[in-house]
């Protein structure tokens, strides 16, 4: 079972908030959110919990995301930062390609946080994929991974926005 609201949202969080006149970053805290996303699909997936545990961690984690986005002193997000984005440097592969992507992701100097986002990223758009056409998605297609090739990008500079 996998609840694709949240990772829908985080994923677009974590993109939208940029500043259009500056450089892209991604935030440290939304990446978090995004990240957080796999491991609340795995507690769905417990038989042992039961529906209203179940619809009681689906709220608290939207609480969380909002807490997250709130943090950022409510960043304006921008859709067109995501959908009208053209990857400067590109590695293997096609440019679309989650392989070209993961590439990049060893010349990120970060601990190990870039890579997360990359792989629930990818989770998200295939966890995503068969509701697309069912569901106006605000993330969806190739919005994925170019919010992947966004946080490989260089200088890629993992901040908060707005401090």
């Amino acid at each position: 079972m996998i609840h694709f609201t949240d990772v829908v949202i985080s994923a677009y969080i974590c993109g939208a908030a940029q500043r259009p006149s500056k450089e892209i970053k991604i935030d440290f805290l939304g990446m978090h959110g995004v990240n957080a996303t796999i491991l609340v699909s795995a507690i769905l997936e417990q038989p042992w919990l039961s529906i209203q545990n179940k619809t009681r961690l689906l709220e608290w984690v939207g609480r969380f995301l909002l807490a997250l986005y709130c943090s950022n002193h409510v960043a304006p997000l921008h859709l067109a930062e995501i959908s009208d984005y053209a990857p400067k440097k590109t590695a293997l592969g096609s440019e679309g390609s989650w392989d070209n992507i993961i590439s990049r992701v060893v010349d990120v100097s970060d601990d190990g946080h870039v890579a997360k986002l990359i792989r629930a990223l990818a989770f998200g758009e295939k966890a995503c994929e068969s509701w697309e056409e069912k569901t106006p998605l605000i993330v969806k297609g190739k919005m994925w991974k170019q919010i992947g090739s966004m946080s490989t990008q260089k200088p890629s500079v993992i901040v908060n926005i707005f401090q």
